[in-house]
């Protein structure tokens, strides 16, 4: 892998093996290399959103249409165990299985500030303050309801991509 990374796969091995990207034996996986990179690139560009500690108060992430989180656990790992920040995670999703799996990973993990939820981004219960809202190709009018979110939460940071396979495909 060579280049200097925010998640040295050493460190981050037990979260690396969870979400499949590393093999038992602790190397990453041929197949998923370019997605350890792109891992590190989104850790790179977010990284400026996070503020070192001050006092007690966690860092609050909300992951508008989450799907499998596979970035809100890099994120979250990142922030608790190579920042040492204490850190609030929110996912949401509409899809049960995606929000199934990812509270197996959490227990899998023992991430007990991850929380995962199956609503619409509308209707989940989430924190009123907020730190940093993603949303990373969320379907449909997924991203638009995130964003609304952020401006109505007053979102320190947002964070979105939005996702045009559908409107596409339609086409």
């Amino acid at each position: 892998i060579g280049k200097t990374t925010h998640l040295d796969p050493n460190q981050a091995a037990p979260l690396l093996k969870t979400i499949g990207l590393m093999t038992p034996q602790g190397e990453i996986k041929a197949p998923m290399r370019r997605k350890y990179k792109q891992v590190n690139h989104f850790l790179e560009l977010l990284d400026p959103c996070i503020p070192p500690a001050s006092g007690k108060k966690p860092y609050t992430i909300v992951d508008c249409g989450c799907g499998k989180s596979y970035l809100g656990f890099v994120l979250f790992w990142y922030i608790r165990h190579i920042l040492n920040r204490t850190v609030r995670f929110y996912g949401v999703d509409i899809a049960q299985d995606r929000i199934d799996h990812c509270r197996e990973r959490t227990e899998q993990l023992a991430l007990g500030d991850m929380h995962f939820e199956c609503a619409s981004n509308r209707e989940a219960k989430l924190p009123e303050t907020i730190d940093l809202l993603i949303s990373l190709h969320a379907c449909d009018t997924a991203t638009d309801e995130a964003l609304a979110l952020g401006v109505a939460r007053k979102a320190k940071h947002i964070a979105c991509a939005p996702c045009c396979q559908h409107e596409l495909a339609d086409q």
